[in-house]
């Protein structure tokens, strides 16, 4: 796994050296550093931009009593995307374009929804089900089928009520020298 995330960041070097070479016989040196520059300027406005967006949405789903899936999806492409253009190189600042773009966030966003759904649901049933997952169906095993040998004793205890509690312990309002007072 080491070896393969190396490979691949030895050839996205590769790839950003070539093609800023490129753009730089092309243009010239200092235009292409000057666009580099320019690009990541451009890239934390625009992801700043973007990620109030995004911060904006959230609360208001929040206020509203909906958790906001997609938003917290969006969050994390809109870092993702401005991570992208931060670092200098002419292919993440395009591919980090794609990803801030709203259009392109969506279908990003539908594709890594449904990837972190199938995650969740064969995690989440591996640790309640003990399931294992192989090529093909989920194989449950029902552990409720197979005896019990823990016996487990509890003890009731009663429980009283103190009384109403009071919402600010510490910091008591002026309702309370009305009502002790009377």
């Amino acid at each position: 796994m080491a070896a393969t995330i190396f490979a691949l960041f030895i050839v996205w070097v590769v790839a950003e050296i070539t093609v800023f070479v490129a753009v730089a016989s092309a243009i010239g040196w200092l235009n292409a550093f000057g666009l580099v520059f320019l690009f990541s300027i451009i890239g934390v406005w625009l992801t700043k931009r973007a990620g109030i967006s995004v911060l904006t949405r959230s609360r208001k789903q929040l206020n509203e009593g909906v958790v906001p899936t997609d938003d917290v999806i969006d969050g994390f492409l809109v870092c993702i995307a401005g991570l992208m253009l931060v670092v200098p190189g002419f292919i993440t600042d395009a591919l980090g374009l794609v990803v801030l773009f709203p259009p392109t966030r969506t279908f990003v966003r539908k594709r890594v929804r449904n990837r972190w759904q199938v995650r969740v649901v064969n995690y989440g049933a591996q640790r309640v089900y003990g399931t294992q997952r192989v090529a093909g169906p989920l194989h449950v095993t029902n552990e409720a089928d197979e005896p019990q040998d823990a016996i487990i004793d509890v003890d009731s205890h009663e429980r009283r009520n103190p009384g109403p509690q009071h919402p600010n312990p510490i910091n008591p309002g002026p309702w309370d020298a009305h009502s002790e007072g009377s």
